[in-house]
């Protein structure tokens, strides 16, 4: 903890921001929500949080600057996903798609037991997560800079994970395709949508019959501060893969299933 707190100081200047607004709004819905955590979790997450809006100010990694508006939108719409990986004892999870960390690290941060892999098609958003997971003292967390397409063909990530977390990514018959091949038979694709994902839900059903998925359950939550709601759906894999899917990359997205 000592390195992260070190951090901590470097990008505040004062330990006692952890005590500021959004931090408060965080640390009441974690508890609310009966999320384990401790004031090392907040520490952490704040210093995540710290570092994205730093190099946003030079790069385009989130358009969100205002930092309640980001422990809401980011941090708290990441965490939604943790009492149901806690629920299905999740050990290792793949986050595909993850740009600054969402919801992998503060996921990985919250249930550090887990073994991660954040996978990012862009070199400088996996240059970005290197840097964090360095920074925050993170360990069992990999970066994996690739195409979910060809990174779903490897044998080292292939149906091997309990969970993929998939955010705001794509079309649900997209992110299906993209995702369910790294989830082991019996694991969760857990994709985060927004309320009007009904469409998506009924034009997904070929991409998961074909991909050995189902949708078990839809969990809703409302966002605090009247940020909207969320949907996440928990698709159970039942069945493994056809060796051919994900097809090669662009197509999934050029031609859905």
């Amino acid at each position: 903890m000592t390195d992260t707190l070190d951090f901590l100081h470097l990008v505040t200047g004062d330990f006692t921001m952890l005590t500021n607004q959004s931090i408060g709004l965080l640390r009441k819905w974690l508890g609310d929500q009966d999320v384990p955590f401790d004031e090392g979790t907040l520490e952490i997450l704040y210093c995540h949080q710290r570092m994205v809006l730093d190099r946003s100010r030079t790069h385009n990694i989130t358009r969100i600057v205002d930092e309640q508006e980001f422990v809401v939108k980011h941090m708290i719409d990441s965490l939604s996903v943790v009492l149901t990986m806690l629920r299905e004892e999740v050990d290792s999870f793949i986050d595909v798609g993850s740009g600054a960390g969402f919801p992998g690290i503060p996921v990985k941060v919250t249930l550090p037991h887990t073994q991660a892999v954040l996978l990012d098609s862009s070199r400088r958003k996996v240059d970005f997560l290197d840097k964090a997971i360095g920074e925050l003292a993170l360990s069992n967390v990999t970066t994996r800079w690739d195409r979910a397409e060809t990174a779903a063909k490897t044998p080292e990530l292939r149906e091997v994970f309990d969970a993929a977390l998939v955010r705001a990514l794509k079309e649900l018959r997209i992110v299906v395709e993209l995702a369910l091949p790294f989830v082991r038979t019996g694991g969760i694709l857990i994709a985060q949508k927004g309320p009007a994902c009904r469409e998506e839900v009924k034009s997904a059903e070929t991409a998961l019959a074909v991909l050995g998925g189902t949708i078990e359950r839809t969990e809703c939550l409302t966002l605090p501060q009247d940020f909207g709601d969320r949907v996440l759906l928990i698709i159970r894999k039942v069945g493994p893969c056809p060796l051919e899917y994900p097809r090669r990359p662009g197509l999934p997205e050029k031609r859905p299933l």
